[in-house]
């Protein structure tokens, strides 16, 4: 075997410190983790930890000394003490005398150390030395080194980097600038023009009777009416002429609309072409708003000038600023009373057609809208959540007060919808973390913009859409809204608009068919959904309608195109224009296009000025990505070349929108970021669930693991929270089907059982509890298991009632085990001890008793008081786990409950205490009087001398006794030496385990500086690397546990055989005395007589009393060495017949486990290069039916209890579960703690699974209705 990976604990046992530092139990060795000693330096001397580590020095102040407070018995001096000051820093003593400070999970370099160094406590276990009688010694890892300044020595990639030009230093005059400016007085904070007229009253004293009458006098002019003029009528005639043409979807409209349109265009400074149009009472209200802000500002000018100067001096206002402040201050005044109304009252009729073309869109995709979204359904992910945040930010345009105000909203919007958060570019909503490479979105040209932007319009419920562009368009006059970023804002938000007025009918037919399926899902109507996903098999003629459109617009072929002018699309002949090819000769429509009334509809050429006929689309035409990027250069016109040179905002190829194609009907997405897999399971459609499944050709097994909806909830835990058993089932076998891995993390690394028992599922923790892949001592970030997650206390005691019943039963059927272990508030240790005995009628009654390891001391006592002669297994000096109060050692706990619940089985198998009353009422009475049993076992130690001495007869030739004892012995020994050698070599191959593991660890992170392999091939490697984690329930383990059970019950054996050796030397010497009073007594008889008569009767009485007492007790010592020689005899005899099979069983179990552990580690091991597709076969499709539905080549759904092993419990056992005595435990009244010391109650959970409890209803509720 190689040595300790870890320098530390190396160096340390390979030193004189173990042997100074006893006993063990009242030590705690502080090692640093194997990863940072091997990977940093101390960077005062530049020393690497690895070399330091071998130092006396750095090893001693590494050990923490224990001495009182809290013994090796788990005894507490005083428990209120004791719960006041567990959370409070307490200093404890290294072995070279330094101090250091503990609180909560920190420890802090104290007195003696050079530099103050903190450090966080990961994790505790027990580590044992390579020796032949080794103490287990506590190993707390800490995060870094107590000695030197840490100073880590990353990996440096072995790259070239491109030198880059050296920026160009700051001018020294910065830090006088910087001196004389922190010399000023601070400057006020002026936001508005409010903020300025509260700052300075003599302004607002100043202006107030202005602004009063201007206010008079602009709503004075606005309530004048405006006479109807025939421009108005003709207009408003041909405006709705148009809108009923186009609800009838006539052909003459869709022709003639653009050349109309056209005709009403009028272009922009900057080249832009815009169509909307300003009425005459919109123009007078524009000339009137804008009269009031000359005369605003006007007005502003004429206050006094010293005010000005002080407003200049105590503020960084300029006068720009001051007139955009004013304008909307002047625009917020008259904003709700006069000003918008009038023009959403102007704009109703567009509004009301838009509105009513928007909701009809309400459940289009992003996928839909015609662009291509990078790095797959994760892009998607964290694309949908950022268009939900901009639609939360869109829906403040509704109650925004003035049109600056609307402006400023709706480029935030732009802005966020074109930039990722700065938390989603490191890490998704699941947690995975993302490469550092240039997202596929952050380019972006106009099209992409403008279909962004139109999935924010859709979704978000604002009104008045169009009053609202006229306003943002018609009245800001500071500003320059027709260029630069606000009109480029505008512009596209005008397209948006436009496009969903006019052009928006292949999104309402997507929106339609989306809409169809959705409802389909959720209700489960098997022969919708396939007529929709399935065409060709479907004999539903009805499901055609959805090829049909209802609304005014055709079938479009192009998408929605943006340019700057007609001299860069137009070109003659059949030339290449932009990447797209125009034909001479424009072809008619179809035939069939014809016959069925389809009407196809051009390009938006509403929103540019040119014109360009239908292309019909060519059949071989290979189908291509669209690639967008985002053109950098200024579209100001005040700058000559960059608007002389400005690029066409066209995209290259562009996919076509509204797109209804399987593959991207299969991939749809709710507004929630629910899918249709989701949609079935959180409707509880199994029917539906299964059938999405069985298309496999668009529904793989990495789409479905992936499947996350924007909270960051996966199927499988959806299926766990709404409790419904089909849909669960259903996803559960599917998983099962395509291996993967049970022991999958979560958030906080919680697995799918802790998931299930902190929901109280119990079906579900049944159905992971059957799976022996499963590991149930799992412990999640926090360090708590499923048990300790459950907040139901009949979860609790169902999950302890399967751990009883996954143990093997007695002879008579009983099945008693301890089965869980925690601590308590006072400092000590609880056991929960459930006993299940089976029933006539098919049921098993299970008693429930919560024992400390105090009282498992006290058994043991008494039983050896009540059986002197039997053996008994040692249980006391048992390491405490409070050594560190504050972060008690869970490694001490689960040793602690394994050696117990060892012990206990052991007195169930053994020949005399298997049947003795104190062993079952240990187990069957909830609560006990100890001091009444000590006075039983008191009385009845009495008793059975008083019954040696009437039943059994000295014995006095001990040879036959001395001969017997020996041959045992040697016997024994032998057994023992095998043992113990047995539990070093399964402790060197635990240590050689977990080193693999960090040796693992340390790789991946090596070989993830390499830049030159691929990604898949890193993410392989890591899942390789997770492959080979220990827990603390690994078959090594289980077995180790195994064998100091045999070990300890050999080594009480040996214990029992030095008893009648002992009784022999008793009696040897018993026999000495009575020869010495003997021979006083003879040397009496030679006195003279009549001399000293008195006293030579005297003497002669004492000698002849000693000697009878001597006599007595050589008997009781003979009857003793009787009784103890049968029974030693008898109780070797009924061991030397269960030893073998202990032992067999003990390597069975190793075997059967370990073939657990690899065959599931092989499996992951597959997982993890399936993504490279080696070894991995094609899926074929095919045809089958599960419950009459079309599978495509899937298996029916396995059964769950299928290919499992020997300690999979029955349904009946599990079912038929009667309560017995203390069934129900009471945390509160026990006082239960966690491993991070703090109680249950004060366990706060995270902020997200609040926020998803509050959402939904509480578990008793949906369990109940399943």
């Amino acid at each position: 075997m190689p040595p300790v990976l870890n320098p530390f604990l190396r160096a340390f046992f390979r030193s004189a410190l173990p042997s100074q530092c006893q006993p063990a139990q009242h030590h705690v060795l502080l090692v640093p983790t194997t990863e940072v000693l091997l990977t940093s330096r101390d960077k005062e001397s530049n020393t690497s930890y690895v070399d330091l580590s071998g130092s006396e020095d750095f090893l001693a102040s590494h050990v923490l000394r224990v001495p009182g407070g809290v013994g090796p018995n788990n005894h507490v001096k005083d428990a209120g003490t004791f719960r006041e000051t567990r959370g409070k820093a307490k200093q404890f003593t290294t072995a070279n005398g330094r101090t250091v400070i503990v609180k909560d999970a920190f420890i802090y370099s104290n007195k003696g150390f050079k530099t103050l160094n903190q450090a966080q406590l990961l994790s505790d276990t027990i580590f044992y030395p390579d020796s032949f009688d080794a103490q287990p010694w506590l190993v707390y890892f800490i995060s870094r080194p107590l000695i030197g300044t840490f100073d880590p020595n990353p990996i440096i990639p072995a790259t070239l980097h491109v030198k880059k030009d050296a920026a160009p230093a700051p001018p020294p005059a910065g830090s006088s600038a910087m001196a004389v400016s922190s010399s000023m007085p601070r400057k006020k904070d002026v936001k508005s023009f409010s903020d300025l007229l509260n700052h300075f009253p003599m302004i607002a004293r100043q202006m107030q009777p202005g602004l009063e009458r201007l206010f008079k006098e602009f709503g004075k002019e606005l309530e004048k009416p405006l006479p109807v003029t025939p421009t108005q009528r003709s207009r408003r005639s041909s405006m709705s002429s148009r809108a009923s043409q186009r609800r009838r979807g006539s052909a003459s409209s869709a022709e003639t609309a653009p050349l109309s349109i056209h005709s009403s265009m009028s272009q922009g400074p900057n080249g832009f072409i815009s169509n909307l149009e300003i009425s005459d009472e919109e123009d007078q209200m524009r000339r009137s708003l804008e009269t009031a802000v000359t005369a605003a500002i006007d007005l502003f000018q004429m206050v006094d000038k010293q005010q000005l100067s002080l407003l200049g001096a105590t503020t960084d206002l300029t006068g720009p600023i001051v007139e955009r402040m004013i304008e909307r201050y002047i625009a917020e005044q008259v904003h709700n009373t006069i000003l918008f109304p009038r023009i959403q009252q102007i704009r109703m009729l567009e509004d009301a057609e838009l509105e009513r073309r928007t909701r009809q869109m309400m459940d289009i995709d992003i996928s839909q809208v015609g662009i291509d979204i990078g790095h797959g359904r994760k892009g998607k992910q964290e694309l949908a959540i950022r268009l939900s945040k901009a639609v939360d930010k869109f829906k403040r345009m509704g109650v925004a007060g003035s049109p600056q105000e609307m402006l400023e909203i709706l480029l935030t919007v732009q802005k966020h919808i074109t930039m990722p958060d700065e938390q989603q570019e490191k890490t998704m909503a699941n947690g995975e973390q993302l490469s550092e490479k240039q997202d596929h979105l952050l380019t972006i040209n106009a099209d992409t913009l403008v279909s962004l932007l139109l999935i924010v319009v859709i979704r978000a419920p604002v009104r008045h859409l169009q009053a609202r562009l006229s306003y943002m368009r018609h009245f800001i006059f500071i500003d320059d809204v027709e260029s630069g970023e606000m009109g480029y804002a505008l512009s596209t938000f005008e397209a948006v608009l436009s496009y969903l007025t006019t052009d928006s009918g292949g999104l309402r037919r997507a929106s339609r068919r989306n809409r169809a399926l959705w409802h389909a899902t959720k209700t489960g109507d098997l022969a919708t959904m396939q007529g929709i996903l399935e065409p060709d098999r479907s004999f539903h003629a009805d499901m055609d309608s959805f090829s049909s459109d209802e609304s005014d617009t055709p079938p479009r072929h192009r998408p929605v195109r943006f340019a700057a002018s007609l001299s860069e699309l137009r070109s003659p002949g059949g030339t290449i224009t932009n990447g797209d090819h125009e034909p001479r000769s424009r072809s008619s429509r179809s035939h069939s296009s014809r016959e069925n009334g389809v009407i196809e509809d051009g390009p938006l050429a509403h929103i540019f000025p040119f014109q360009r006929a239908q292309t019909p689309p060519l059949p071989d035409r290979p189908k291509m990505k669209k690639r967008v990027s985002m053109d950098t250069r200024s579209m100001s016109s005040g700058s000559a070349r960059s608007f002389r040179s400005r690029t066409t905002l066209d995209s290259r190829v562009s996919a076509i929108e509204g797109d209804v194609s399987i593959e991207k009907l299969t991939m749809t997405q709710g507004p929630d970021g629910e899918s249709l897999l989701m949609m079935a399971i959180e409707n509880k459609q199994d029917r539906a669930l299964q059938y999405l499944l069985s298309l496999t050709e668009f529904y793989t097994p990495s789409l479905i693991f992936e499947d996350y909806n924007n909270e960051g909830t996966n199927l499988l835990s959806a299926a766990i929270q709404l409790g419904h058993a089909k849909t669960t089932d259903t996803i559960l076998n599917y998983i099962l089907e395509n291996s993967p891995s049970p022991d999958v993390l979560r958030d906080y690394l919680a697995r799918p059982d802790a998931k299930a028992s902190k929901y109280g599922r119990t079906d579900m923790v049944r159905v992971f509890f059957q799976d022996p892949r499963v590991d149930l001592s799992y412990r999640d970030a926090r360090g708590l298991t499923a048990v300790e997650l459950a907040k139901d206390d009949e979860v609790r005691n169902r999950i302890d009632d399967l751990v009883l019943l996954s143990n093997e039963a007695g002879p008579d059927g009983r099945t008693t085990t301890v089965v869980r272990s925690f601590f308590v508030e006072d400092g000590t240790v609880r056991l929960v001890l459930k006993s299940g005995a089976p029933n006539d009628n098919n049921t098993i009654t299970v008693t429930t008793c919560r024992r400390s390891s105090q009282d498992f001391e006290n058994l043991g006592k008494w039983l050896a008081q009540e059986h002197p002669a039997s053996w008994l297994p040692v249980i006391h000096n048992l390491a405490s786990p409070y050594l560190i109060p504050s972060r008690p050692s869970r490694s001490i706990l689960r040793d602690v409950q394994l050696r117990l619940d060892a012990f206990l089985k052991i007195l169930l198998k053994h020949p005399t205490f298997s049947t003795h009353e104190l062993v079952w009422e240990f187990f069957l009475v909830p609560d006990i009087d100890s001091s009444m049993l000590a006075e039983r076992s008191a009385r009845k130690a009495e008793l059975r001398v008083e019954r040696l001495r009437e039943e059994y007869a000295p014995i006095y030739d001990v040879r036959e006794v001395e001969l017997f004892v020996q041959h045992m012995r040697e016997n024994i020994r032998a057994l023992h030496h095998a043992s113990r050698s047995v539990l070093r070599r399964a402790n060197k191959v635990r240590s050689a385990a977990s080193d693999l593991n960090d040796a693992a660890k340390i790789a991946n992170t090596a070989l993830h500086s390499v830049t030159f392999l691929p990604e898949k091939h890193l993410r392989a490697l890591e899942r390789y690397t997770k492959t080979l984690n220990q827990s603390e329930a690994s078959p090594m383990a289980g077995f180790y546990y195994s064998m100091h059970a045999i070990s300890s019950t050999i080594n009480a054996i040996l214990t029992s055989l030095a008893r009648p050796s002992t009784l022999i030397t008793a009696m040897s010497t018993a026999q000495k005395a009575i020869d010495r009073h003997n021979l006083s007594v003879r040397r009496s008889d030679r006195w003279p007589l009549g001399l000293l008569d008195d006293a030579r009767s005297r003497v002669q009485r004492d000698a002849q009393e000693k000697m009878d007492k001597s006599k007595l007790e050589l008997e009781d010592l003979g009857r003793e060495l009787r009784y103890t020689q049968q029974v030693v005899a008898q109780e070797l005899a009924s061991w030397q017949e269960n030893r073998v099979e202990t032992g067999r069983s003990a390597l069975k179990e190793l075997a059967r486990k370990m073939c657990v552990v690899e065959k599931a580690r092989l499996e992951s091991m597959k997982r993890a290069v399936r993504e490279l597709g080696i070894g991995i076969p094609r899926a074929k499709l095919g045809n089958g039916h599960i419950n009459g539905v079309q599978t495509n080549g899937v298996h029916k759904p396995v059964n769950i209890n299928m290919g499992l092993s020997e300690a999979v419990l029955e349904q009946s056992k599990l079912d038929n579960i009667a309560p017995g005595l203390g069934a129900v435990e009471d945390p509160e009244c026990e006082g239960m703690i966690l491993s991070n010391g703090k109680a249950p109650a004060e366990d706060a959970p995270p902020a997200d699974e609040l926020a998803q409890e509050a959402l939904e209803p509480p578990p008793s509720t949906a369990n109940g209705s399943a």
